[in-house]
């Protein structure tokens, strides 16, 4: 009987502390920590393989059609070689005339813009001779028309001022007539002057003009006397202008 109650008395007693070390109820929950270091970046992995290619894209709309392009600010020819002078005379002075076919120079083309012919190689009878024969020079130079040049020329003994006068004319359209003049020598034989190999060529400024001034182009800002001031080289350089072949259309 009274190891019973001892037993008991055990089995009570550790059922008590038991419950006396038992889990309690769940505190508060405490502040966030201060955030530690960011760790250091992983590898890079592995491209995933390319996908597939998507279906075409239905076709856009058609937009309209642009303005045409307009007409050069310049057109040129080509070097043509002058070599159909025909002979004539004003009564004192020989004057030889040339033409040269421009479809381009209409008119109206001629009336609208500036034109500008230039002529190299150009003849000069010029030179000191006796015995009756004329010699003729030639003026390697690019010159712009019309053009002269005082030479001296002594034939037989006698002396004589002789100025060379080149020009330009638009009498008939698409045509340009040439014109050389030699004073005091009375009539010259044009075959010498058609075996110079005298070569022209024209340039023509198609711009817009107002008070003289050009108003769009490479020329934008010029007056038509300033662009007539300059050489050949610079006119070439201003317009683009290659040393040979033509933008006639």
């Amino acid at each position: 009987m009274r190891k019973n109650i001892i037993i008991t008395l055990s089995t009570f007693i550790v059922a008590m502390f038991l419950i006396s070390c038992s889990k309690g109820d769940k505190g508060a929950t405490g502040p966030t920590g201060i955030q530690g270091p960011q760790g250091v970046q992983g590898p890079q992995g592995t491209i995933g393989a390319s996908g597939p290619v998507g279906p075409a894209g239905s076709l856009g709309i058609v937009g309209p059609t642009g303005p045409a392009a307009g007409a050069p600010s310049v057109l040129y020819s080509s070097w043509s070689t002058v070599t159909n002078w025909v002979a004539g005379s004003n009564g004192t002075n020989a004057v030889h005339t040339a033409s040269r076919t421009t479809p381009a120079l209409t008119a109206a083309a001629v009336a609208q813009n500036v034109v500008l012919l230039f002529m190299k190689d150009v003849a000069l009878i010029k030179a000191t001779l006796d015995g009756g024969n004329v010699a003729i020079v030639k003026n390697p130079d690019v010159v712009l028309l019309p053009y002269s040049e005082v030479s001296y020329v002594t034939l037989s003994g006698t002396n004589y001022v002789n100025i060379n006068e080149y020009s330009g004319a638009f009498n008939t359209p698409g045509t340009v007539t040439l014109t050389y003049k030699v004073g005091n020598i009375g009539l010259y034989n044009v075959a010498g002057l058609n075996s110079v190999n005298t070569q022209f060529r024209y340039v023509m400024i198609a711009a817009g003009l107002s008070g003289g001034r050009f108003t769009n182009g490479p020329a934008a800002g010029y007056t038509v006397q300033q662009i007539k001031q300059m050489n050949y080289a610079q006119i070439a350089a201003l317009f683009n202008i290659p040393a040979n072949g033509s933008n006639e259309k």
